[in-house]
């Protein structure tokens, strides 16, 4: 039997501007649920798969630390990645039906999950995958309650949910990562996703060897009945390669005028678009490379600053601690099946 996957999504604020294509495809994801707590009450088409609990960033600071003997630091929604690698825990009661659950961000598009998500896979590992973007863990007692490992004496999820510099410091990432490695648990890397170069106006893909950055050069990402595929030129043919989803690392995305939610459309930097035909000229094109207007903008702003400042004072509250905050996990992806168009 198939294993039941939930993903669950606690969002203050309004959505994305493409928000309602994320919800595209989450539904062409059918076997997968997704489950989201949200105060955005626009009425969106929901899929049958994603199911909308409307609830209060003040409720949900109450039910977060009911599930703690000590105060916890929660006062902005963003601090809410903090939390995700307790939310076993915390949600125990919507998900005692699944064998995963897990935690994502909306900044992404998927393609097809279940193709790269195998029953295999799911059999193997506890943990799948190492990025804060898409991650699941196994839904039992012993996983659920695995962040509060201690190491060396130390309970490092206390001193990330009292973190009162009002920045996260990753701990659905990096301090997860290093506690399931710490106890011997096994993670699985080879999940393969699209993480975007924030700095860079077109797309470069991060987090591959550096034996594929060519393929940087001139790609787009092709969205095709829940299918995710890149598309990049090589001696003026079209190569395609299957991705499980593209995450746009905070990447300002527009959508194109008369943009129509069908079963196909274009990724380009940075926009969505319908095209009828797709040629090794269209993806070079989309692909050419520009000054990031919009990345400077956004850093030279006071709040990124500020953001900055408190970043740096979170990671010099946890190397006090001696936890390796920037530990991370190189993952260098092999092989595809690759198809040309």
């Amino acid at each position: 039997m198939q294993k039941k996957i939930v993903i669950i999504i606690p969002y203050f604020g309004k959505f994305n501007n493409y928000f309602h294509i994320w919800l595209q495809s989450c539904r062409y994801n059918p076997s997968i649920n997704w489950l989201i707590f949200t105060d955005d009450h626009i009425k969106y088409d929901y899929p049958e798969n994603v199911k909308v609990i409307y609830t209060s960033f003040k409720d949900t600071v109450e039910l977060y630390q009911a599930s703690f003997d000590f105060k916890i630091n929660l006062n902005n929604a963003y601090q809410l990645c903090e939390f995700r690698i307790a939310y076993g825990e915390i949600y125990a009661a919507y998900i005692k039906d699944y064998d995963f659950w897990g935690f994502c961000d909306v900044d992404v598009i998927w393609g097809n999950l279940r193709k790269h998500l195998t029953e295999e896979i799911l059999s193997k590992y506890n943990k799948i995958s190492w990025r804060g973007h898409l991650t699941l863990f196994a839904n039992n007692k012993e996983i659920n309650q695995l962040y509060k490992t201690k190491i060396d004496g130390i309970a490092y999820y206390e001193h990330a949910f009292t973190n009162t510099t009002g920045f996260p410091t990753a701990s659905d990432e990096r301090l997860i990562n290093y506690l399931f490695e710490s106890v011997g648990e096994k993670i699985y890397t080879g999940l393969v996703f699209a993480d975007l170069k924030i700095r860079s106006y077109n797309f470069f893909l991060l987090h591959f060897d550096t034996v594929n950055d060519y393929k940087n050069a001139a790609q787009v990402f092709l969205w095709e009945q829940g299918n995710l595929y890149r598309l990049y030129v090589q001696d003026e043919k079209i190569i395609r390669e299957d991705f499980a989803y593209i995450h746009f690392l905070k990447r300002p995305m527009s959508v194109s005028k008369g943009f129509r939610l069908t079963d196909k459309f274009l990724i380009v930097p940075n926009q969505f678009i319908n095209v009828e035909e797709i040629t090794d000229k269209l993806i070079r094109e989309k692909s050419k490379n520009k000054i990031y207007y919009s990345y400077y903008r956004a850093r030279i702003t006071f709040s990124y600053i500020i953001g900055k400042l408190k970043y740096k004072q979170s990671k010099r509250a946890f190397e006090r601690i001696n936890l390796p905050i920037d530990k991370t996990f190189g993952v260098t992806i092999g092989s595809y099946n690759n198809e040309q168009l």
